[in-house]
C-alpha cells in the first residue's frame, strides 16, 4: 500500500514540477507580449518580387473566393504573383480559377501534404522572386498585407509571420478557437519578440526570403505541421522570425467539436514527431552554438496544450477543496491553485479586450467540452502519425 502510495505521490510532483514550470512560463511571456510596442515598418520605395503560394488540397469550396480577394492587393500589379497549388479539385473550380489572374499548379499524390505541394511548386517556377508567402485556401489577405511584408524585408528580415486573425465567430467553438490564436499570438509572438526571440511560425500568413524557403523545404517531407520544421530548421540557420501585428491575414476558424478535435491531434502528433526527431540536437545546439531560441522551441514541443494545463490544474484544485471539507489537508493543494490562477491569468491578460463580449460569456461554456476533445486528441494520437489529417472550410458562416 505505501509503495502505492508513495508511487502516486511522485507522479504528482512530478505532474507540478512539469505543469507549475509550464504556468510561470506562459505567465512571462504572456507579461512580455502586452508590454511590447506596436511595431509599423517605414514605407520603403523598393518593392520587391513577391509570390504568393496558396497550397490547397480539396478546397473547391473557399478558393475562389480567396484567389478574387488575393489579386486586390494594393502592391504593383508586376510585382506579385498568385500562385495556387491545386490538388484534388473539380474541374468546374480548375475553369474557373482560369478567369482570374492567378497561375494554377496542378498537383497529385499519393498521400498529400502541404510540404509536397509546395516543393513540387518550386521545381516547376522558373521566375525569379525575392519573396515567398505562405496561405492557407481561406486566408484573406488585407489590402496592405504584401505591403507591410516588403517594408520589413527591406529592414533585413528574412522571415516574417503576419497576425492571422479570425474571420468567423458564427460558433462557439469559431470563437474560443480564435481567442486561442490571439493568445497564442501574444505569447508565442508578441511576447517573443519582446524578449527578443523568435515567433512562432503558424503555417499560413508568414513570409520568407524565396531562396532561403525553397531550399529549406528541400529538407521538409512532414505529413502535418511542416511549419515547426520550418520553424526548427530556420533557428538552426539562427534565422529570426519577425512578428508584424498590424499585417494581418484572416483565418476561417473551425466550427465543429469533431474539427477542433481532428485539428488538435494533427497539431499534437506533429509536436511529438519533430521533438523525437530535433531534440537530440539541443546539446550540440546550446553549447556549441549557444542556441538558446533553438533550447525554447524544443521545449514548445513537450509542452502541455494550454487548456490542459488549466483543465487539470482546476480538477485538481477542485478535487482538493472537495477533500478538505472532510478533513484532509496537504500543502500540495496550494501548489495547484498556483499553476492554476497563474494559467488563467496568463490567458486572461492575452485575450484582446475586443472579445470580451456576449458572444466569448455564451462560449466560455463550452470550455468543457474543448477539454474533453483534447483528451480525446491525445489519446488517439496514433492515428495522426500515419496520414495528413485535412480540416474542411466552408465559404459559408451558418
Amino acid at each position: 500500500m505505501n509503495i502505492i502510495y508513495l508511487t502516486f505521490k511522485y507522479f504528482e510532483y512530478f505532474f507540478i514540477i512539469y505543469l507549475g514550470l509550464s504556468s510561470i512560463y506562459i505567465l512571462i511571456f504572456a507579461l512580455a507580449g502586452i508590454a511590447r510596442k506596436k511595431i509599423t515598418y517605414p514605407k520603403n520605395k523598393i518593392k520587391n518580387r513577391i509570390a504568393v503560394f496558396i497550397p490547397c488540397y480539396k478546397e473547391d469550396s473557399v478558393i475562389i473566393n480567396t484567389a478574387k480577394s488575393a489579386i486586390l492587393q494594393k502592391y504593383p500589379l508586376d510585382k506579385f504573383e498568385i500562385i495556387v497549388i491545386a490538388d484534388s479539385f473539380l474541374k468546374q473550380t480548375l475553369d474557373e480559377l482560369e478567369s482570374i489572374p492567378v497561375r494554377i499548379i496542378n498537383v497529385s499524390f499519393k498521400n498529400s501534404t502541404k510540404a509536397k505541394a509546395l516543393n513540387k511548386a518550386f521545381e516547376i517556377i522558373k521566375n525569379t522572386f525575392d519573396i515567398a508567402i505562405i496561405l492557407d485556401a481561406d486566408n484573406i489577405m488585407e489590402p496592405l498585407f504584401l505591403d507591410k511584408i516588403n517594408n520589413a524585408f527591406n529592414k533585413n528580415f528574412k522571415a516574417i509571420q503576419g497576425h492571422r486573425k479570425a474571420k468567423n465567430f458564427n460558433t462557439a467553438y469559431a470563437i474560443l478557437d480564435g481567442v486561442s490564436e490571439e493568445v497564442n499570438n501574444n505569447i508565442f509572438r508578441q511576447g517573443h519578440r519582446t524578449l527578443k526571440m523568435s515567433s512562432a511560425l503558424i503555417g499560413s500568413g508568414m513570409a520568407f526570403e524565396y531562396n532561403l524557403l525553397k531550399n529549406t523545404m528541400k529538407k521538409i517531407d512532414a505529413i502535418s505541421g511542416f511549419d515547426k520544421e520550418l520553424e526548427l530548421l530556420l533557428i538552426q540557420q539562427k534565422i529570426t522570425v519577425e512578428y508584424l501585428d498590424n499585417a494581418i491575414v484572416y483565418d476561417e476558424k473551425i466550427q465543429k467539436a469533431s474539427h477542433f478535435r481532428n485539428q488538435r491531434r494533427r497539431w499534437l502528433s506533429s509536436k511529438i514527431t519533430f521533438f523525437k526527431k530535433y531534440a537530440p540536437q539541443v546539446f550540440h545546439e546550446l553549447f556549441l552554438k549557444g542556441n538558446i531560441v533553438y533550447v525554447d522551441k524544443i521545449y514548445q514541443m513537450i509542452a502541455p496544450p494550454r487548456i490542459i494545463l488549466l483543465g487539470g490544474s482546476f480538477l485538481v484544485s477542485l478535487l482538493y477543496f472537495l477533500l478538505t471539507i472532510f478533513g484532509y489537508q496537504t500543502w500540495l493543494s496550494e501548489k495547484w491553485l498556483f499553476i492554476f490562477l497563474t494559467t488563467f491569468f496568463a490567458i486572461v491578460i492575452s485575450v484582446p479586450k475586443g472579445f470580451f463580449n456576449r458572444k466569448f460569456v455564451y462560449a466560455v461554456f463550452f470550455l468543457p467540452s474543448t477539454f474533453i476533445q483534447m483528451i480525446i486528441s491525445i489519446l488517439s494520437l496514433k492515428k495522426a502519425y500515419k496520414k495528413f489529417i485535412h480540416t474542411p472550410h466552408s465559404s459559408k458562416f451558418n
